[in-house]
């Protein structure tokens, strides 16, 4: 069984940090128009977090999370 749980973006110093929650999942990316669509790479940390915080100008994007290579919508963040 997988368990999946997303969190809403959070704005730091640093840019936007996205969260999702999959301890079963072998690889996340994150993959929007800020990137063209492209995978970025997110880390886990030990408690089954994938993370990655990237810098953006103010506005409004679309994204969507890839849990290996399952492409998936942000269940807490929907368009």
């Amino acid at each position: 069984m997988l368990l999946l749980l997303a969190l809403f973006p959070i704005n730091t110093d640093e840019g936007v940090r996205f969260t999702y929650f999959a301890p079963d999942a072998r690889t996340v990316f994150i993959a929007g128009d800020f990137n063209g669509w492209g995978r970025t790479p997110m880390e886990m940390d030990e408690n089954g977090f994938w993370t990655v915080v990237i810098e953006l100008k103010p506005g409004r994007y679309e994204y969507k999370y890839i849990v290996d290579g399952e492409w998936v919508s942000d269940p807490d963040n929907p368009v």
